[in-house]
């Protein structure tokens, strides 16, 4: 998957552009838009096992993370977080801007490019578990075992276990 192809991972605060024409004579394509800028996208591999998706779970109980698939069947841990560079959707460094950004194309930008980015997007434990509910229903019915309590879920409010590690004391 190219780069240009992870473009749509965006946080949710971030505002949503209409889609526009590619001009090839715009000297200023990216106008507005820095979406490219404000994650990073980790390609991980297809889950196949409990313990795979038991890491997605892992994942996405964290705070701006996501999973998602392209249209290549590819499945990426996405982190939403904005380039450090970045001033008012502009790139402070673009001169000395990285090769991985040199190499972005603006014609695969999903400001240009047609359809939805992600085959599959995933925000929190409960969007993978409906995943996996519809699309790999004896991958579900195995996990259900693995989770006696029930799946992960951000919205667990329940009091953890007590700390099994010993602490530490001064002498």
């Amino acid at each position: 998957m190219s780069v240009s192809m992870l473009v749509d991972r965006l946080t949710q605060s971030l505002p949503v552009l209409e889609k526009r024409t590619l001009d090839p004579n715009d000297p200023n394509p990216c106008r507005g838009c820095s979406d490219c800028c404000e994650y990073i996208a980790i390609p991980i591999s297809r889950p196949r096992s409990k313990s795979d998706f038991d890491e997605l779970f892992w994942y996405l109980l964290h705070q701006n993370i996501w999973i998602f698939v392209d249209d290549e069947n590819d499945w990426f841990v996405q982190v939403n977080t904005p380039c450090s560079a970045l001033s008012e959707h502009r790139c402070g460094v673009y001169r000395r801007r990285p090769h991985l950004c040199r190499e972005y194309s603006v014609e695969e930008c999903t400001t240009y490019a047609p359809g939805d980015p992600d085959k599959y997007l995933f925000k929190s434990p409960d969007d993978l578990r409906e995943f996996v509910k519809l699309h790999r229903p004896k991958t579900y019915a195995r996990l259900v075992k693995h989770y006696p309590d029930g799946f992960p879920t951000k919205s667990d409010n329940s009091t953890p276990a007590p700390s099994t590690a010993r602490s530490v004391q001064s002498a």
